[in-house]
């Protein structure tokens, strides 16, 4: 690969073209998304620089490749790696920032059909072990060194109407294995969801939804923040409303002050042009515990001129955690902790564990009473959080 010059052992560059990193939420209306998962074209090479050019445009002819699962991690392939454990001792010698010759780097290739181009199209990586790098149509996309977050890129002009095709480039090793060094299995490959979406220009890029109980413990306290995206000068015309609903129905509704912005806290780089707050108040609210998990769902709506442009949702549960008088606290309740280490590992997918078997997990921890878990030492694939809420 060309470009990769420096950039493995550049401490510098955690990444290149990457969009904000931002919540996880439910897009309801004004928004589409393509699943990338499924079976995709592999092959491996000894080291990014033995990768040719070609094999990441989009004419490459790359039917003599075998396939790979995505997710899953690439030891699935014979012969080209090997999994690997280490715990404080580095998987090479060596001084940071250099990284050995031999860096196992896979290639993922797929096609897939869009009908018609979005406003804007972005493409989304809930985790790839390893440093890797992104092709659209044999145009650059960008690139990403961190292994347990989701990544997203701004596609949008590269994406056309008909067959698109996609290559990622994976590096098992890059001046970043320094720093997620850890005591388990290295796994690299495409290991978390994958998605293309596809939204207006006008639409909500980022929200937070902060929880508590009020001193009683009995009024539910929401503290809401969003930043609105918009292509055009003037977005006088958007207007932004939420509702929290329970069991369906809705208890209550607000509508955020807006103010406008040039970019996230100041960010001028980034899409956002409006910031949104509100502060709500749910008297007897249903209260979160680890034994009564109840949830509400907050839902929160973009108009133009009375049209939705964009609607998103997530769940958000009341609690109150504190520690009084030497002791923690759920709720005003002491509540002792029974906790657990977890790492991402499965016997067929390597460092890709499916949701039937987290929930799986998750049950056989409370059957035997445990109630915190320790995601060491990273973040954990948002489904997992999603399971924790709702179990």
């Amino acid at each position: 690969m060309s470009f990769i010059g420096d950039y493995l052992t550049s401490p510098e560059a955690l990444g290149l073209k990457r969009l904000p990193a931002r919540a996880k939420f439910s897009r309801k209306r004004g928004a589409t998304a393509l699943d990338l998962d499924g079976e995709w074209k592999f092959q491996g090479f000894y080291a990014p620089d033995q990768v040719p050019d070609e094999v990441l445009r989009s004419g490459f002819d790359d039917g003599k490749w075998g396939t790979m699962r995505v997710p899953s991690s690439w030891m699935l392939v014979p012969g080209f790696d090997a999994p690997q454990y280490t715990n404080v001792t580095m998987p090479f010698a060596g001084r940071p920032p250099s990284i050995p010759e031999h860096d196992p780097t896979g290639v993922y290739r797929r096609t897939f059909t869009v009908e018609a181009p979005a406003e804007v199209s972005t493409l989304v990586f809930d985790g790839v072990e390893g440093c890797f790098a992104v092709w659209v149509n044999g145009q650059f996309a960008g690139s990403s060194k961190e292994g347990r977050s989701a990544v997203e890129f701004d596609v949008t002009k590269f994406i056309r109407a008909g067959e698109n095709t996609l290559a990622v480039a994976v590096a098992k090793f890059s001046e970043a294995t320094y720093l997620e060094d850890q005591d388990h299995w290295y796994m690299p490959g495409i290991t978390r969801h994958v998605e293309l979406v596809g939204e207006r220009s006008a639409r909500i890029f980022d929200l937070f939804a902060r929880t508590t109980l009020a001193d009683d413990c009995k009024t539910g306290v929401l503290d809401f923040e969003a930043f609105v995206a918009s292509e055009a000068e003037d977005a006088g015309a958007l207007e932004l409303s939420g509702r929290l609903l329970r069991d369906g129905n809705a208890v209550a509704e607000f509508s955020p002050v807006f103010e406008n912005v040039q970019g996230m806290y100041g960010n001028k780089a980034d899409c956002a042009r409006r910031w949104a707050l509100a502060h709500l108040e749910v008297p007897e609210a249903a209260r979160w515990t680890s034994e009564t998990p109840e949830l509400y769902t907050l839902e929160v709506t973009l108009t133009s001129g009375g049209e939705v442009v964009s609607e998103v949702s997530t769940r958000i549960g009341f609690r109150r955690y504190e520690i009084r008088n030497g002791l923690f606290r759920v709720n005003g309740v002491p509540v002792r902790i029974d906790g657990v280490n977890r790492h991402d590992h499965h016997e067929r997918f390597g460092k890709h564990v499916p949701c039937d078997d987290l929930e799986r997990e998750l049950r056989l921890m409370k059957a035997f009473n445990v109630n915190a878990v320790r995601t060491s030492h990273y973040p954990n694939a948002p489904e997992f959080y999603d399971l924790c809420d709702e179990l």
